[in-house]
């Protein structure tokens, strides 16, 4: 979720599938029948990056991720690193420098305003880089907000399930929930396969298929795909 607001807003500063790569972001990722290393490899190589690191403990839970961060620190690319909640300072390990600055997302670590300030900047410096069109203020702020705010409700929405996955709540509990982060981000992956599971288990299955379906389409790669498929064949 968090990643596909993120992509929304560089869409909305201008940026598009000719400059932005996304792996996990439908119409960003690697083009069909492409090796994922060897096409990483090349946009290393061939382009001067600015990447942006999305750091949680998924992120270094995943050796595709840790390999692309050795390639920005080997190759010298420039880099931001963006800290989704939940994740602190102190956890920053392997190539990024934990000294420089970082935009938190973090509402309970870092005031609202000083992340209004780090996204300007970050704003200034993809305008400046990819040579951008003006947007104008106000636009720019209503964007910024707009994103913000649906950082800090799926922050919370996720807490509220993380409560009920602790308390062994039912799942009668967890739907209402995952519904609503269902209406933050339409096309997440994880939510449409956990409201999947979630409404086969009280046993209403034709939610389940349906949730299981978009699922699937909105998989993130083939082993996702081919995961949820089994699901619904069975």
């Amino acid at each position: 979720s968090y990643v596909s607001y993120l992509v929304r807003l560089l869409e909305l500063l201008g940026l598009n599938s000719d400059n932005l790569f996304c792996s996990s972001a439908k119409g960003y990722g690697i083009p069909l029948g492409r090796n994922i290393y060897d096409y990483l490899r090349e946009q290393f190589q061939d382009f001067d990056l600015r990447v942006l690191f999305i750091l949680s403990d998924n992120y270094y839970d995943s050796v595709a991720s840790m390999n692309e961060m050795g390639a920005a620190w080997v190759l010298q690319h420039k880099y931001t690193s963006i800290l989704l909640p939940r994740f602190e300072f102190k956890n920053i390990k392997g190539a990024i420098d934990p000294r420089r600055i970082s935009i938190n997302l973090d509402a309970l670590d870092a005031p609202e305003t000083e992340l209004k300030d780090k996204l300007n900047g970050l704003k200034d410096t993809l305008s400046t880089e990819f040579s951008l069109l003006p947007v104008k203020e106000t636009v720019w702020e209503a964007y910024r907000d707009e994103f913000i705010e649906k950082v800090q409700k799926t922050a919370s929405l996720w807490a509220g399930l993380r409560w009920m996955k602790e308390n062994e709540r039912p799942a009668s509990d967890w739907i209402p929930t995952l519904n609503r982060l269902l209406d933050l981000d339409p096309k997440s992956f994880d939510v449409l396969y956990m409201l999947g599971v979630q409404y086969a288990s009280v046993g209403d299955t034709v939610e389940a298929v349906n949730c299981l379906r978009k699922a699937e389409l909105a998989a993130p790669d083939k082993d996702m795909r081919e995961k949820v498929n089994h699901m619904v064949q069975s």
